[in-house]
C-alpha cells in the first residue's frame, strides 16, 4: 500500500505587503544592513547571516518574528505580516537553535505561497509566550521558562548566584533582555530600556499587581504597622520594602547601590499605588502627616 508524506509548511514572519507568488529575498540580496544578533540576548548564539532566508515550521513563531519587524526607513518596529513560504531549495537546520532543528530553517530565497496573518503588534511578553516552546538558553537544551512561565536562571546566571526565586520575584514571562546576567532587572532606574516596555513589565510584577502578603496600615498615631505580621517598621524605606516583599527586595538589591535604593523603593511603591491605591492607601495618609522636611521623603 502506497503511503505519502505530508508536506512540511514553512512560515515567515517580516516585510508587510508581499503579495502571493512573490520572492523573499535575503538582506544582502536586497542590500540592507540588517543589525539582528541574537548573541546581544543569548550569549553563545551564532551570528546572522544576512545572506540567507529564515523561515519556521510553527505558525507561533513566525507570528513572533512578525511583531518584530523592524522598518529599515524609519526604524519602527512591529506591523510585520506572516507568510506561508516555498523554499527556493531543500532547507537546512538554523544553527542558531541546535536543539530544534525541525522548527528553525534557513535557505537563499523563498516564495510566498499564502498571506497568513496581516499586521502583527504583540508585546515583548506576548512575543514570549508565542515562542516558550522553543525558547532554550544557547549552548544546552535547557528551557528559558518553566511550565508557570516564570525564567530559569542560565548557567552564566547561576554561577553569580542568581536563583529561580530571584527572577520569579519578576513575574511571568519576563523577556530575556530585561535582566542580566547578574540577575538585575533592566528597568530599575539609570537602566536604557523603553519606557513602555518598562510600564508593561512594572504591571507584571507579583508583589506589585497582585494582593501583598504583608499589607500596611496606620496606628491611630499614624505610624505604619504590617496588618499580617505586626512587624512595625522604624522609617518610610522599612515600611515600602515590607509591603513590597522579602522577594523582590533581594532581587533588586543586586543591582542598586546603597545610596540608590530609596529611589528604587519609591518609584516601586508608586507603581504599586497604581495598580492597587487601596493597599497603598496608607502611604498617601503617611506622606500627608509629614511635613516636606522630613528626612525620609515618601513615593
Amino acid at each position: 500500500m502506497a503511503t505519502h508524506r505530508r508536506r512540511e509548511r514553512y512560515f515567515h514572519g517580516g516585510v508587510p505587503g508581499l503579495r502571493t507568488r512573490s520572492e523573499i529575498l535575503s538582506a544582502d540580496s536586497l542590500g540592507l544592513r540588517y543589525n539582528y544578533d541574537r548573541r546581544t540576548l543569548v550569549p553563545g548564539s551564532v551570528p546572522y547571516d544576512p545572506s540567507l532566508v529564515y523561515f519556521t515550521t510553527d505558525l507561533s513563531v513566525a507570528i513572533g518574528f512578525a511583531a518584530r519587524y523592524v522598518n529599515h526607513v524609519t526604524g519602527a518596529t512591529g506591523g510585520g505580516w506572516v507568510y506561508e513560504v516555498t523554499p527556493s531549495r531543500q532547507p537546512h537546520p538554523d544553527p542558531d537553535f541546535p536543539f530544534h532543528p525541525d522548527v528553525y530553517r534557513m535557505a537563499p530565497r523563498a516564495t510566498v505561497r499564502k498571506i497568513v496573518k496581516r499586521n502583527v503588534i504583540l508585546t515583548r511578553v506576548e512575543q514570549v509566550q508565542m515562542e516558550k516552546h522553543h525558547l532554550v538558553w544557547a549552548g544546552r537544551d535547557d528551557r528559558m521558562y518553566d511550565e508557570e512561565g516564570y525564567l530559569l536562571p542560565s548557567d552564566e546566571m547561576a554561577a553569580r548566584g542568581v536563583t529561580g526565586r530571584m527572577l520569579r520575584a519578576y513575574g511571568r514571562w519576563l523577556p530575556v533582555e530585561m535582566v542580566d546576567a547578574a540577575g538585575i532587572y533592566s528597568a530599575l532606574p539609570g537602566r536604557d530600556v523603553g519606557d513602555v516596555l518598562i510600564e508593561d513589565m512594572y504591571a507584571r510584577i507579583p508583589a506589585l499587581a497582585e494582593r501583598s502578603l504583608h499589607p500596611l496600615l496606620l496606628t491611630s498615631d499614624l505610624a505604619p504597622i504590617c496588618s499580617s505580621c505586626g512587624y512595625q517598621p522604624s522609617d518610610a524605606m522599612s515600611a515600602i520594602a515590607h509591603q513590597i516583599g522579602e522577594d523582590l527586595c533581594l532581587a533588586i538589591g543586586r543591582g542598586c547601590p546603597p545610596e540608590t535604593l530609596p529611589a528604587v523603593l519609591r518609584q516601586l511603591a508608586r507603581h504599586g499605588k497604581a495598580a492597587r491605591p487601596d493597599e497603598w492607601e496608607w502611604l498617601r495618609l503617611y506622606k500627608t502627616s509629614h511635613d516636606s522636611s522630613s528626612a525620609q521623603p515618601m513615593a
